[in-house]
């Protein structure tokens, strides 16, 4: 068979494992090989200078025709980090590039200032992977304009919500989450960083008439602080999870719920993470009840761990508190 004989879909998978930058090399072979090395050359757009950004949004309609033509072939966009990228110019790379499937939204790479005003990101509607990292962001402090984005997205499977730095933002509500899952029904990867709220009497009963997420398989949850009954909700939540990992930062928890209050709740749970079968503990040694609460919890329900990784920080607790782990 010769070369130019190979099917598209032998040729489309030959060109995902070329650079980019090769790639046109590719296109002026033959015939055959133009379109799948062009979709593969397009595949992926990392804007990373304002020069870049600029000519793709500020020149005039009559010279952007090169991305009009390609962009739709794009499936991969990355904003680098401090572009601020404004308002106006995000929905220009709406237009541009209306195919998404995965967007990464980097430190200060969007401008915070004119926020939604013109962007419309129901677009993007067929993206399946956003990450977004909202240090200085409005939405870090907007939990309600953060959740409003995603409702224009139902594709997304994989959501990353990324802080660089510690520091106040917004709590999240047990509402909130029921509204994000809400919005997102095929999510199976959800890596969150964000503070939660302490859980109320109302949210009692909203955890109880919760309905499952079970979708969901990962979910690493990075947090400054939570009351600890929040491993209650996600234990009913989320019952299909594979891999859970958790990073504790330093501000503590809500200290008027004891561990005994907590571990009440557990036997109203007909299950508690089933097939959790990796976990992952990062944090201080001086949240000694989240520990323990996480691993009477495990031990109730029988989880079957295969797999457990510990990262312990702190001045003091250390060997007693690992003992205690390994006891439970």
């Amino acid at each position: 068979m010769l070369a130019s004989e190979l099917p598209f879909e032998i040729l489309s998978h030959i060109a995902s494992f070329i650079a980019p930058d090769k790639n046109f090399d590719y296109t002026v072979v033959c015939r055959a090989w133009k379109i799948p090395f062009q979709e593969s050359m397009w595949s992926r757009m990392n804007i990373y200078t304002r020069k870049k950004l600029e000519d793709a949004c500020n020149t005039p309609a009559s010279n952007q025709s090169y991305y009009k033509i390609h962009g739709h072939l794009v499936r991969e966009l990355t904003l680098s980090k401090r572009l601020q990228t404004s308002d106006r110019q995000l929905r220009i790379l709406q237009d541009l590039f209306p195919s998404l499937r995965s967007l990464y939204i980097y430190e200060e790479s969007v401008d915070n200032i004119e926020f939604g005003v013109m962007a419309d990101w129901s677009i993007w509607r067929s993206l399946t992977h956003l990450k977004i990292c909202v240090e200085g962001f409005e939405i870090e402090v907007n939990v309600k304009k953060f959740l409003e984005l995603l409702s224009f997205l139902p594709c997304l499977k994989r959501l990353e919500y990324v802080k660089a730095l510690c520091g106040l933002s917004s709590l999240f509500k047990i509402d909130d989450f029921e509204t994000l899952h809400r919005h997102l029904p095929q999510l199976t990867y959800l890596s969150t960083a964000m503070d939660l709220d302490n859980i109320s009497p109302n949210d009692i009963q909203t955890i109880t008439n919760s309905n499952p997420a079970s979708p969901l398989t990962t979910a690493e949850i990075r947090v400054d602080h939570m009351d600890i009954r929040w491993l209650w909700y996600f234990a009913q939540k989320y019952p299909n999870i594979r891999t859970l990992e958790w990073k504790i930062i330093n501000t503590g928890f809500d200290t008027s719920v004891s561990p005994d209050e907590v571990i009440s709740l557990f036997p109203s749970l007909t299950f508690a993470f089933p097939h959790l079968n990796k976990v992952v503990m990062k944090g201080e040694s001086e949240k000694v009840s989240m520990h323990l609460a996480f691993w009477d919890l495990v031990y109730q329900f029988r989880a079957p761990i295969k797999h457990l990784v510990y990262y312990l920080a702190g001045r003091r607790n250390i060997p007693e508190l690992l003992e205690q782990i390994i006891k439970k």
